[in-house]
This record gives structure tokens, sequence and C-alpha cells, in this order.
């Protein structure tokens, strides 16, 4: 139980006082987006119910059940029915944790009321009201068979939607469209769900569309390989376009074709954009050391007009290592190799770039 002891939980959905909710997206992307994990089927088991009635205790249970290596997220949420929530807090954990998960467990205590099936029609059975001091033998009895049931390889429910298996670099997506649907002023309609799942599983297919077009980029002119003619580039291009294009058409998505349509005009703009960075990294780094050659020049001119040998002196070691820098960086890009010293000369380039632009802005805004 040694890694049990060790781990801790993540939280990743905070109420706020205007009874708005805050997604923690950063703890969110260090969860779904590791590299063991982003790429694989999700299972999310969620406990939703009301306050202080052994959800997270339930949970516990269930963790002791899983120690060793798995991809199954086990989601705990903020109890409802407590005095500060409102009917629209509780009735939002609801709907987030029916969602996203591909299993949720509605946790009661004692009876079930009518209030209870208001909020949720599907309810997995009563378990026996656990006491602080000891654990009844009727509920071991019962955990015994819940937690295999649920957890067992064999029983496991990935994420399905729209027929399709949700990874875990996916659930992020649905995660950011649900919570802004529910941070509204007014429950949303149904509508507004589907709509929102629509956006969130379009979103899922051009990530992962844009991610097969990098990959086989990077495959073909990455940092390591030799310089590549520009018309062969081109063409290359144009390939991991079409195959890229093509993950994204093959896939099922919601929402209906303009939809679909939208999000395909997005994914040619998001390649765009990001081959006109490729262009700005290429000439930014040449074009600061050309600068620096350039003062260094001036500096030295400066200082024989009006004899000053140490200006000189300064000026002639500025051209020299802008020189050589440029030089060493033309080489890494033409051939690939020296990989990091190019890496490493982008990296001082950058630094130089924005110590100039920090020098230069109050000056500019004085004027």
């Amino acid at each position: 139980m040694a890694s049990l002891r060790s781990g801790s939980g993540v939280q990743v959905v905070t109420p706020r006082e205007d009874h708005t909710f805050l997604l923690d997206e950063e703890a969110l992307q260090n969860l779904l987006l590791r590299a063991d994990v982003k790429d694989r089927p999700v299972v999310l088991l969620s406990v939703a119910g009301a306050y202080r009635k052994g959800k997270s205790f339930l949970l516990d249970f269930f963790l002791r059940y899983l120690d060793h290596t798995v991809v199954i997220l086990l989601m705990d949420t903020q109890g409802t029915f407590d005095s500060n929530s409102t009917v629209k807090d509780n009735a939002t954990v609801f709907a987030l944790s029916t969602m996203l998960s591909s299993v949720l467990i509605y946790n009661l205590s004692q009876n079930i009321e009518e209030d209870d099936l208001q909020h949720l029609q599907v309810l997995w059975p009563e378990m026996v009201y656990v006491g602080l001091f000891y654990i009844d033998p009727e509920f071991k009895s019962c955990l015994k068979k819940l937690v295999p049931m649920l957890l067992a390889p064999e029983n496991l429910v990935p994420k399905q939607i729209g027929g399709q298996k949700v990874k875990a670099r996916d659930l992020l997506n649905y995660f950011k469209s649900y919570v802004d649907v529910f941070n509204s002023e007014e429950l949303p309609n149904p509508m507004t769900i589907l709509q929102a799942t629509a956006e969130a599983n379009n979103t899922s297919a051009s990530s992962e569309a844009r991610n097969v077009y990098e990959t086989l980029m990077e495959e073909i002119c990455g940092g390591t390989k030799p310089y590549m003619p520009q018309n062969v580039l081109e063409q290359e291009h144009h390939k991991c376009l079409n195959k890229a294009l093509h993950s994204f058409d093959s896939k099922k998505k919601m929402g209906g074709e303009d939809m679909a349509t939208k999000f395909k005009q997005l994914l040619v703009k998001l390649k765009a954009h990001n081959e006109s960075k490729n262009v700005y990294r290429m000439f930014s780094t040449p074009a600061v050391f050309a600068a620096l050659f350039l003062c260094g020049y001036l500096l030295s001119v400066l200082g024989n007009t009006f004899g000053v040998q140490t200006l000189v002196a300064v000026g002639q070691a500025v051209t020299l290592g802008a020189a050589v820098m440029l030089g060493v960086w033309i080489y890494t890009r033409m051939t690939g190799n020296l990989r990091e010293v190019g890496m490493q000369l982008d990296d001082i380039a950058n630094k130089i770039r924005s110590f100039v632009v920090t020098q230069a802005e109050p000056a500019l805004k004085e004027s």
C-alpha cells in the first residue's frame, strides 16, 4: 500500500462564491496529457451524492483495489444539498459527473427519497450506512461485490461519445466545454449541452489530425534531418496535410456536416499558422546575429574615428562572435548536425531580442 499512501487527489474543478465553477486546466493537463496516459482510452468512474454521506470513503476502497498500474480515473465530487449550495450548484455537479464519466455511482444514505429520483433517474443500489468506528459486515459483503463489478478488468466501461472511445487527452476538451456551458446564469437546455458535446468532439478530432501532421513532418524534416529542397518540402507538406485531413474525415463526429466543415477549415488555418511561425523562427535567429554583426562593425568604425581603441576591440569581438554564431547556425540548419548547438544559438538570439525589446519599450511609450 506504499504507492497508495504516497499519492494524492487532484482538484480540477473548484466552486466559487458566485456559484460558478473554475476549471484548473493546468492540473487537468498534468493529469491527462502525460505521455503514458494521453493516447489511452479512458475509464472515468465518478461518485456523486449528498454532502457528508461517504463518497470519498467509497472511493478510498476503489483505490485500494486499484493499487497497481492502470489508466482509470476516479472522480470525487463536491457534496450536494448542504446549506451553502443552490439548486443550480447541485444540478451542475450531477450533470458534469454524468456527462464526463463512463460509470456514475449515485451515493445515497438510508432511504431513496422522491427528490433523489428527481436529480437522477438511474441509480446504483443503495448500500448500508457506514459508521465512523466500525464497518458493518453487511457493508463489507456489499463492497466485495460492488468493487469488482465496477473495476475488474473484464467489467471496465471505457467512456464513449458518438460510439467512439474517448482518449484521456480528449477528455480535456469535454471538461472545458461542459464547465463553460454550466457557468451560465441559467441551467442549459439539452440542445445547448448537445452543442457543447459536438464542439468538444470536433475539437478532439481536429487536435488528433493536427498531431498526425506534426508527427509526420517531424519525421521528414525535423531538426536532425539534413537540408531538403523547397519544392520537395512543399510536396511532403501537402502529403502530410492530406493524411491529417483524412484522419479528421475518418472520425465519427457530432453536430452535422456544417460543424465538421468549420473545424476542418480551422485545421487548415492552424497548419498555415504553424508554418508561418516556423518561417518566423527560421529568419529570426540569423536576423539577430546579422544585426549584432552590424552593431559590432559600427562600434569599430566609431572607435577608429575617435581613436578609442577599447571601443575598437569591443566592436571587433562582437563582430567576430556574431559571424561565428551565424556561420555555425547556418551549418546546423543546412546539415541537421549539431542540433543541440543550433537550439542553444536560437535561445541566445531570443534572449538578445527580448533584452532589446525590453530596453526599447519604455522609450517608445514616452515618444
